[in-house]
């Protein structure tokens, strides 16, 4: 407080000198004799509109009135902080104080949840990446969850047409999306949806389907293999 009373202080004495030495100035201009006689000057007195100098000492009474206003506003503070009545002034101040010291602690909150947001996200996008491997190793199904609860299934590996969907309500029931592969497996649907209202029956025989059709593809292949290796094999002649 002591600190800012000198500092006004200063101000005040600055601005007291500078308004004494434009009220000098002004009163030598006025003490000058500036009044001749038109015919004791040799030369044509020629007078401007707009005198430079008028408008210089236009200026200077624009500051002068200036600097009175703002001599009376430190007087009326400087008399305000002297008596004890500067209190709000204060108070705002340590209020602006504590409100920076609150908005530096805010911000040092919001970046540290943005950090555990972040390693919690990359956690479960580590574990929901784990959880779908699982579901492909263990049940032969790479599932993909789609907008509005509609599940994609597929079998691995497969093309972009061997594609099941799936849509859970809300309540817990599950619907089959018809497509062009569903169709395929109308004896299942039959078998193990409509009689038995089992989905996991469903998918696994599905997966036995194909892991059937996948062996006597493998079965086939191996046999054309044998073949032709039979079938290319010299016999010896020992006539």
């Amino acid at each position: 407080m002591d600190q800012h009373i000198t500092k006004i202080k200063t101000t005040l004495d600055a601005l007291k000198n500078l308004i004494d030495d434009i009220e000098s100035d002004k009163q030598n201009e006025n003490d000058q004799d500036f009044s001749l006689e038109l015919g004791d000057l040799p030369y044509r007195v020629i007078h401007l509109n707009k005198n430079p100098y008028v408008n210089i000492i236009e200026q200077e009474e624009v500051h002068y009135e200036a600097l009175q206003k703002e001599n009376e506003r430190l007087k009326a503070r400087l008399s305000l902080i002297e008596s004890g009545n500067d209190a709000n002034v204060t108070m705002r101040i340590d209020e602006a104080v504590n409100n920076a010291h609150q908005v530096e602690l805010l911000t040092q909150m919001v970046a540290d949840y943005k950090s555990r947001e972040e390693k919690i996200l990359t956690s479960l996008k580590k574990t929901a990446f784990g959880f779908r491997e699982a579901c492909l190793l263990l049940t032969g199904y790479r599932v993909d969850a789609l907008k509005d609860n509609i599940y994609r299934l597929s079998l691995e590996p497969s093309n972009s047409d061997e594609r099941l969907f799936f849509d859970i309500k809300r309540d817990g029931r599950v619907v089959l999306l018809e497509n062009d592969y569903s169709k395929r497996f109308s004896r299942h649907i039959n078998t193990y949806l409509k009689n038995a209202d089992s989905y996991p029956a469903f998918l696994a025989a599905i997966i036995l389907e194909s892991f059937e059709s996948s062996n006597k593809a493998v079965n086939a292949t191996q046999a054309i293999d044998m073949s032709m290796s039979m079938s290319t094999t010299i016999i010896p002649n020992y006539r």
